[in-house]
């Protein structure tokens, strides 16, 4: 009679994670702030994270946060965990700005996304503001065509282009869905995230 051996699982107690799991996701999350090409001067990586080829482990990363990635041509990511003095952002420290002259030029929509690094999803907020940028009520660009946005815990006076982030650490991610050719060769890349005060400082 042929025995059976327990198939090994990833979990231990209960659904607790097991070392291997949590050395792995350690992994993931470490690469993940590197993945890409990093924009000097900006603290924004830019990838490509539809062209993994054989790379298992940005594979891993690009499923991290969901099921595959697009190439650059069809949308074009850029990701930011700092500020622009490259310290981590995190809205139980912090208040931030985000000023971009023009939105990424492409000729779809585009966004800018926050996450929560502790879960990898989007921050779960009553305003149920997940992203700014096109068709998204309460955000808009100025009369200029540039674009200002506020990422705050605390709830502003003004909720206009306000992203509400957690009282901890967070990353962002700009997406251009077919993006022009200045933002596939880098002629446009997106200015860097101010802490607040800096950010009145630099205007």
């Amino acid at each position: 009679m042929r025995s059976h051996s327990t198939p090994t699982d990833s979990t231990t107690d209960f659904g607790a994670p097991s070392p291997p799991a949590i050395a792995g996701r350690s992994i993931v999350d470490g690469t993940r702030r590197r993945s890409g090409t990093a924009l000097a001067g900006t603290g924004w990586n830019s990838s490509d994270p539809g062209r993994y080829g054989f790379d298992t482990l940005s594979r891993a990363v690009t499923n991290f946060l969901g099921l595959g990635g697009n190439v650059a041509a069809e949308n074009k990511p850029f990701v930011t965990f700092v500020d622009a003095q490259g310290e981590q952002l995190d809205g139980a420290s912090a208040s931030y700005r985000l000023h971009l002259d023009r939105r990424p030029p492409g000729r779809d929509l585009w966004s800018l996304t926050l996450y929560d690094v502790r879960t990898g999803q989007v921050y779960d907020h009553p305003l149920r503001r997940y992203k700014i940028g096109t068709g998204v009520a309460g955000t808009g660009p100025s009369d200029d065509g540039s674009w200002t946005v506020t990422i705050q815990h605390e709830e502003p006076d003004d909720v206009w282009n306000w992203l509400p982030a957690p009282a901890g650490p967070f990353f962002l991610a700009i997406r251009t869905w077919r993006p022009d050719a200045e933002v596939l060769d880098g002629t446009w890349t997106p200015a860097p995230v101010r802490r607040l005060e800096h950010a009145e400082a630099a205007r």
